[in-house]
């Protein structure tokens, strides 16, 4: 409907009314679907502001037109119930102004109709989840419907020196708080009144604008050095695909820590080891050359493998093409410390590394994991010049965090938080995933732990949120053997109590020493603390194994092997 003459006029930002376009054959679905707002989250606090009452045209636009008078900051078409989400296009709009933001959704796909493809521009793809119910796209409209974003002055810089940062925003009637640890909520941290000396110290400050009636500001953030220079720089090169990409904060997340880093990646969505190592040969070797000419060294460098299959010729292909690739930056840094970055399983079975025989979330992680060390070992076979090649264990960091989180072990977290946190678009990470990923890589560059050093930059993060994030971190990077930090002690660990569940053979394992971590084997080999499967969760007993497991921490020795 149209807005009357005598209704409320909406303020100028106010969404009253959104633009669809049905998936194919599937107009009828959106019939009962709805749009509402929020001023909490994108995924807290909606209200409820028109509904789709009639199936729109097949192949063509509609229009909802609604009144609504109040500035949401997210704004979302909730899908009704056994709908799996299909829509192939949405707009929302202020009057005649379409409203641009940050666009976001529920998690699902079918034959990789996830939600991005309903708002990509194009009407010839659709979002189809696989569930059918709860499904969501949205848009989080940011500063044009909040107070704006505080500015920064001056804005971070790396000059020494005592400075007072002002903060300023332009919004009349907002008020600014700030606070160094994490960003504030609406009564956290503190309210700012003057500018904010930093001095001797690195100082993060975060600050939040507030405004009756408008949901809270984004972040504004920055780091300060005051009278301490940062450490001098290490120089790091990646080869990827988009999940190598995620870590494109790594670099601020490490001067906040006191230390400069040098970061050079290479990426290419979705590529291989071999597409990677093919197009540098093929088409862009000056590149390449020229990127490694230009860095005098280099001290880290990571390959991400991304398998298309896991059987014994792929994993020896790739590792023989990291052998090449190491072998190219080796002729720039003999010294250089080679990585191969390991990813974690999609959320999907059969998509992007779940080897078999896993069946369940904790097993993809734990075969992916064994996939992964069998190329460490197979290009440790081979691979006999400079320093011996390590594993940056962000499949353990990934599969440890679904643990706890489902364990309630982080504040304010629940299971449902663990699929927008790593796979935020339904392949990559959110802002709390890449700072864990960073924590990870942070402390395996660096060997260093992150606790306490590295505020959650560019994330919603609390302080006790990333505290726990930047433990899970360093707790994976100690505790597994080739990052290099790993200490032997003299102390057993306690040995691995079995639990068998009733469900298909549902095997969990415990220890009485805290912190203890697990290696387990199906075939009667003894595990130690480099071999066999690392636990990542409970698993299913196969028919006819024979499951022996082993207790480890570093600085203590690995417990007795237990059987079953």
């Amino acid at each position: 409907m149209a807005i009357g003459a005598d209704q409320p006029q909406p303020a100028a930002n106010a969404v009253n009314r959104v633009r669809y376009f049905p998936a194919p054959n599937r107009e009828q679905a959106m019939v009962g679907g709805k749009i509402t707002g929020s001023n909490v989250s994108e995924r807290e606090g909606f209200e409820s502001l028109a509904e789709i009452t009639i199936a729109p045209p097949a192949g063509q636009w509609s229009e909802l037109t609604f009144s609504n008078t109040k500035l949401y900051r997210w704004i979302r078409y909730e899908a009704p119930a056994g709908s799996h989400g299909n829509v192939a296009e949405l707009e929302f709009y202020a009057g005649e102004k379409r409203m641009n933001g940050h666009t976001f959704g529920s998690f699902g796909w079918r034959d990789l109709r996830n939600w991005p493809r309903a708002v990509d521009g194009k009407t010839d793809t659709w979002f189809d989840s696989d569930e059918p119910d709860g499904q969501y796209v949205g848009l989080d409209i940011g500063e044009a419907v909040t107070a704006q974003m505080p500015r920064l002055d001056p804005p971070p810089r790396n000059e020494l020196g005592e400075v007072k940062v002002a903060l300023h925003c332009n919004t009349p009637g907002a008020v600014i708080r700030f606070s160094l640890t994490a960003p504030p909520g609406p009564n956290e941290g503190e309210v700012y009144s003057s500018p904010i000396p930093v001095d001797v110290q690195h100082t993060t400050i975060f600050a939040v604008a507030f405004k009756e009636g408008m949901a809270p500001s984004p972040v504004a953030s920055g780091n300060y050095l005051g009278n301490i220079p940062l450490t001098t720089s290490l120089t790091s090169l990646h080869v990827g695909n988009s999940l190598t990409g995620s870590l494109h904060p790594f670099p601020d997340y490490v001067r906040a820590a006191g230390f400069a880093h040098d970061f050079h990646s290479g990426v290419g969505g979705g590529q291989t080891t071999q597409n990677n190592w093919d197009n540098i040969q093929s088409k862009n070797k000056a590149d390449w050359d020229k990127e490694l000419a230009s860095m005098p060294r280099i001290d880290h460098f990571s390959v991400q493998p991304r398998l298309r299959g896991f059987t014994d010729a792929d994993l020896a292909n790739e590792a023989k093409v990291d052998a090449l690739f190491f072998d190219a930056v080796r002729a720039n840094t003999p010294e250089v410390q080679p990585w191969i970055y390991s990813e974690w399983p999609s959320r999907k079975v059969g998509f992007n590394g779940w080897p078999p025989p896993a069946a369940n979330y904790a097993e993809a992680c734990a075969a992916l994991m064994a996939t992964t060390e069998t190329i460490e070992r197979k290009v440790r076979d081979t691979d006999k010049a400079g320093k011996q090649v390590r594993i940056l264990p962000c499949t353990l960091a990934v599969a440890h965090l679904k643990m706890q989180i489902e364990a309630g072990q982080i504040p304010a977290l629940s299971a449902n938080d663990f699929d927008p946190i790593m796979f935020y678009d339904n392949v990559h990470p959110g802002d709390a995933g890449r700072y864990l990923l960073c924590m990870v890589w942070y402390a395996a560059f660096y060997g260093k732990s992150p606790v306490g050093k590295i505020p959650p930059l560019f994330t919603n993060l609390t302080a006790e949120q990333a505290d726990a994030l930047q433990r899970l971190a360093w707790d994976v990077v100690k505790n597994y053997p080739d990052c290099g930090l790993y200490e032997e002690g003299k102390q057993p660990c306690a040995k691995p109590e079995i639990a068998t569940g009733t469900a298909a053979k549902l095997v969990a394992l415990k220890s009485a020493t805290p912190g203890a971590w697990f290696r387990y084997t199906f075939d009667g080999t003894i595990p130690t603390r480099t071999t066999g499967y690392v636990y990542c969760g409970a698993f299913t007993l196969p028919p006819g194994a024979h499951l022996k497991a082993v207790a480890y921490k570093s600085g203590m020795a690995d417990s007795e092997v237990v059987a079953q």
